[in-house]
């Protein structure tokens, strides 16, 4: 399980449809624990996997699929496979937190540390919990080896997704689309900044493009509190890029 678990660390190398695929594999393997019958001993060493399905790493892969599906499939798919996803993840939790509480409960009767503990079973499938397990796992695994396979499909097929801000108030980096959206006026205020000559935009000319409006009452208060969103979003997400204001100028810049 050690292996699986390694394999799931976020590269921004890997394209988005070999995470996807790693992590199909690694949902159907953690159904194969489950379907079977563990003594604590074994669940101590196998469970990493359980919080592995619920970390930060998974969580951005889903995202991104997320993120890329809102804008390359029906949405009403998309929402399907989150109902799916959301699912399959509730369920984990609960697992794991069902067999914690038997192991707390076992080692307060046997006086026994974990190291040592063995022979007590912790997780069998009652017959509903199998056949609601396997259909969790099934579709969930299933969908994001479906959607990896098409994403490998459009990226042969489409050009690379280029770094900037992109539709729906994403931004794009590394031939990805991150999964958290920007504030729609930092988009617009970036968008605008990005598109135009060194990238440098007094107050008055951005007054139209983020607000639809060129009388906008805004100052150097409303710009300074956009300019630290942006640099919120791009610290957040590693992106090497600076939003400043110096004479009643906002300027876009590559990070020091």
């Amino acid at each position: 399980m050690s292996e699986s678990h390694e394999n799931l660390n976020i590269d921004p190398k890997v394209p988005l449809h070999e995470k996807a695929l790693e992590l199909a594999d690694s949902i159907d393997r953690f159904g194969d624990i489950l379907l079977k019958q563990w003594n604590i001993e074994e669940w101590l060493r196998e469970n990493p996997l359980a919080n592995t399905l619920t970390s930060k790493d998974v969580a951005d892969t889903l995202g991104r699929c997320f993120a890329w599906a809102e804008s390359c499939v029906p949405h009403e798919e998309g929402v399907r496979f989150k109902k799916r996803i959301n699912g399959f993840l509730d369920f984990v939790i609960k697992v794991e937190e069902q067999c914690q509480k038997r192991i707390s409960t076992f080692t307060s009767e046997v006086g026994l540390s974990g190291q040592r503990l063995g022979g007590e079973t912790v997780w069998k499938c009652t017959e509903n919990q199998r056949i609601y397990l396997n259909l969790a796992v099934t579709h969930t695994s299933e969908t994001l080896r479906v959607w990896a396979n098409t994403m490998r499909e459009k990226a042969s097929e489409t050009p690379p997704i280029p770094d900037g801000p992109l539709p729906g108030f994403r931004w794009g980096k590394n031939g990805e689309i991150i999964a958290e959206q920007l504030q729609p006026a930092v988009w617009k205020m970036l968008d605008h900044l990005w598109n135009v000559d060194c990238r440098v935009a007094a107050f008055d000319q951005l007054k139209q493009p983020i607000y639809d409006d060129s009388e906008h009452i805004a100052d150097a208060g409303a710009f300074g509190s956009l300019r630290k969103k942006a640099n919120a979003y791009f610290l957040k997400h590693e992106i090497p890029y600076k939003v400043s204001i110096k004479q009643a100028s906002v300027i876009l810049s590559p990070a020091d």
